[in-house]
């Protein structure tokens, strides 16, 4: 008989539209199951590379925000060492804050547009223009008296 019943949610209706509901909820947890397994395989593999503005460095961060490469070009040989020092820093903070944006991204589609993504959204690094050559020591001077270098690269 295929009458109308009481399926297991109390709601009424025919066992072929009970079985209808049911493989419909089940291919939906199929595909939810996809897309977190594609959001995994996109986060595994996200990283951001960033060169500074001057062109001395370039590193790549990984999803993480962990540097997983640096690079020098000729030009570090110019700067003193706390002013690379300040660019790679610099450098470093923008890579990370791109990926943690890029992060955010890639997680949205699971995570929805509700309260998940909006805190997910409010922790993230905001993105700003990098400015590596008007970096400041940490103390706020330009002062480099006190550094022992004078002016002189370390680089050959």
């Amino acid at each position: 008989m295929h009458g109308v019943s009481e399926n297991l949610f109390g709601v009424a209706g025919t066992e072929e539209q009970a079985r209808q509901w049911l493989a419909s909820y089940e291919q939906h947890g199929r595909d939810l199951v996809a897309q977190a397994q594609q959001v995994g395989e996109e986060l595994q593999n996200a990283t951001e590379t960033v060169t500074s503005k001057n062109g001395a460095v370039t590193v790549t961060v990984g999803a993480s925000g962990a540097l997983l490469d640096a690079q020098f070009t000729d030009k570090a040989r110019n700067l003193s060492p706390s002013d690379l020092a300040a660019t790679l820093m610099d450098t470093v903070r923008t890579a990370q804050a791109q990926v943690a944006h890029q992060v955010a991204d890639t997680v949205a589609p699971l995570a929805g547009d509700g309260d998940t993504m909006e805190f997910i959204r409010s922790q993230l690094p905001p993105l700003q223009e990098q400015d590596a050559e008007s970096a400041r020591r940490s103390d706020g001077s330009d002062d480099d008296s006190d550094d022992d270098f004078s002016n002189e690269t370390f680089l050959r």
